[in-house]
């Protein structure tokens, strides 16, 4: 193998510790926003907002509000902190499956 080579190869494998790195560090920074579909205790969930600018969960097969507080204001609707999820329905063991502002499955 030649020294070009060793090279391109060597920034490829950066290239790909990077991309991860940055895949990581997004995840831990991981902001919602209305729209951003949800499974909670096995039912699938959506991000709503109302005209005060408070978001709540609601369910989508019954149409229920569901969480601690379904009025829980935030300060952006589209970046919604997981410390303000929380404050909507009191935990954090969820899984999004949509991501509404990305428009793809996650």
């Amino acid at each position: 193998m030649d020294t070009k080579q060793i090279l391109q190869d060597s920034i490829n494998d950066h290239q790909r510790a990077i991309d991860k790195a940055k895949k990581e560090l997004e995840a831990l920074n991981a902001t919602y926003s209305i729209g951003d579909r949800f499974v909670l205790q096995g039912k699938k969930k959506v991000i709503l907002a109302n005209f005060k600018g408070c978001v709540g969960l609601i369910e989508l097969e019954t149409g229920r509000n569901w969480g601690q507080n379904y009025s829980s204001k935030v300060v952006d609707i589209h970046r919604i902190t997981k410390r303000e999820m929380g404050s909507i329905w009191g935990g954090d063991n969820t899984i999004r499956y949509w991501d509404n502002r990305k428009q793809v499955k996650v």
